[in-house]
């Protein structure tokens, strides 16, 4: 009986173990950014940026009528890789009090002269939506080959309705030219 337990024990110590160290192998990952919103309560003001039921933590994401764009990762292409990007992951986590709610999650490219080379913006609303609940969206965009490396890419929520939502635990996740 003994043994058991310890071996018990040495289980869940082992799983705990992997499942903390997994985590922070993400953002050991150049290519792997994420924002869960936690951070940025108290080092800027910004009105989107609210304390409420969040998916994680306290603190989520709000776009409405009034604050159409979420808040934004903006880096130059050559900032996130030497060699070039492909492709990128996007994962956020989405919660409407109204089922007409939604957004579309946005990867926007601009030049050196700030114009825009490339956009896309996947709907949220393909999605199973329960109103109330937080549920998962994600998207996968291919990059345009010839992207100036000194090019921005900015990743951002932009509200398509009247009513608002919440989003929280962004993450992006790049790939390289090979």
């Amino acid at each position: 009986m003994k043994k058991t337990s310890n071996l018990l024990v040495l289980c869940v110590c082992l799983f705990l173990t992997n499942s903390c160290s997994h985590k922070e192998d993400k953002f050991k990952n150049n290519l792997y950014y994420a924002n869960d919103y936690e951070t940025a309560h108290g080092w800027y003001d910004d009105p989107r940026i609210i304390r409420c039921i969040a998916h994680s933590g306290k603190f989520a994401c709000k776009i409405d009528k009034d604050h159409l764009f979420s808040t934004t990762f903006v880096s130059k292409i050559n900032e996130i890789s030497a060699q070039g990007l492909k492709k990128v992951a996007i994962k956020a986590w989405i919660k409407v009090e109204n089922p007409k709610a939604w957004a579309k999650v946005v990867l926007e490219v601009r030049d050196t002269k700030d114009s825009i080379v490339f956009w896309n913006g996947g709907k949220t609303d393909e999605f199973t939506i329960r109103t109330g609940e937080w549920f998962p969206v994600s998207f996968n965009y291919d990059l345009p080959p010839n992207l100036n490396p000194e090019g921005v890419i900015k990743i951002y929520l932009l509200n398509q309705a009247e009513e608002g939502l919440l989003t929280d635990d962004l993450e992006i996740q790049f790939e390289e030219k090979n």
